[in-house]
């Protein structure tokens, strides 16, 4: 830059004179020429700062290519629509949803079932121990272990859908108390075989008894305290629906056996929705809409 400095001339300088401080100029077309270059500068950099503007929706794909490499859209946690992996996450993330809906209806299912009528091994053994044929009992003894083992693995499943810490414990605890007892009972049946007749026999087996339906109890209500409400009454419809559907078949058929048990499977089901609903009316206040669903539940025992 063509920059001059000037003093005032000699001539001008007396005695009294105090010398003045050095002024610069500059010529006014390099002045010029220089502001033109800083303002470029400055508007670069505030160009710099600024976000690149999002495209604007005209119908049309938008072209990326012709953005510069050293410039980056900013990141506002928008995705792109047309982007290829976006869309394959947008696909999985569905897909694990649905597997995770079926899963939790296929465990739902195994509830339903296998927590229907739960007393009934039980009972069975009970009566082949008190007739003292030892055989049978070791027959119904293995039904009522593979109960017992069903009914842990199911509330195994019950904890591995569900995010409620402290329910899950207190199945994981009645499900050890169950696993712990089941060969006390069969056990205390083998007992009651060989002396039917036996007082302290039969008095071991009432407390077994006991205690096992009180566990089951126990882990029953734990499940059920941390599966959804609205699973467990979808699957029991179905189940009820196609259980209905074999008593029709059967009624056809006339087969009495099978519309026995049919018929049987749905009282047992019918019962255990109106013991979960009632149970589930407790955690509400009172008003219109448990009064409502307590008629219906009413309504589903006197049917």
């Amino acid at each position: 830059m063509d920059m001059s400095w000037s003093t005032p001339p000699l001539s001008s300088v007396g005695r009294g004179y105090i010398p003045q401080r050095r002024y610069m100029v500059a010529k006014k077309p390099i002045l010029m020429q220089y502001c033109h270059h800083r303002l470029i500068f400055l508007l670069y950099g505030k160009a710099l700062q600024k976000p690149l503007p999002l495209p604007v929706a005209t119908g049309k794909k938008a072209n990326y290519s012709k953005i510069p490499q050293k410039y980056h859209a900013p990141e506002t946690g928008r995705k792109e629509k047309g982007d290829p992996l976006n869309i394959a996450i947008d696909k999985m993330t569905k897909k694990t949803r649905d597997l995770r809906r079926q899963l939790r209806k296929a465990v739902m299912d195994h509830i339903s079932d296998s927590f229907l009528e739960t007393n009934v091994p039980l009972l069975v053994l009970i009566e082949a121990a008190k007739s003292g044929n030892e055989k049978e009992v070791k027959e119904y003894a293995q039904v009522f272990r593979e109960h017992a083992n069903k009914l842990v693995e199911v509330a195994n499943l019950a904890c591995s859908i569900s995010n409620n810490e402290e329910g899950v414990k207190l199945v994981r605890m009645a499900a050890t108390q169950i696993d712990s007892l089941c060969p006390q009972v069969i056990n205390a049946a083998l007992t009651l075989a060989a002396r039917p007749q036996s007082k302290v026999a039969q008095d071991n087996m009432d407390v077994f008894k006991d205690q096992w339906e009180k566990q089951v109890r126990v882990l029953t209500e734990a499940v059920d305290d941390i599966t959804s409400v609205d699973d467990f009454l979808s699957v029991s419809e179905n189940h009820i629906l196609e259980d209905v559907n074999k008593c029709v078949i059967a009624l056809q058929e006339g087969d009495v056996d099978t519309l026995d048990r049919t018929a049987g499977a749905i009282r047992g089901r019918a019962a255990r929705v109106i013991h979960i609903i009632n149970a589930e009316m407790e955690n509400y206040e009172t008003g219109v809409y448990t009064e409502k669903v307590l008629e219906a539940t009413k309504l589903l025992s006197e049917t």
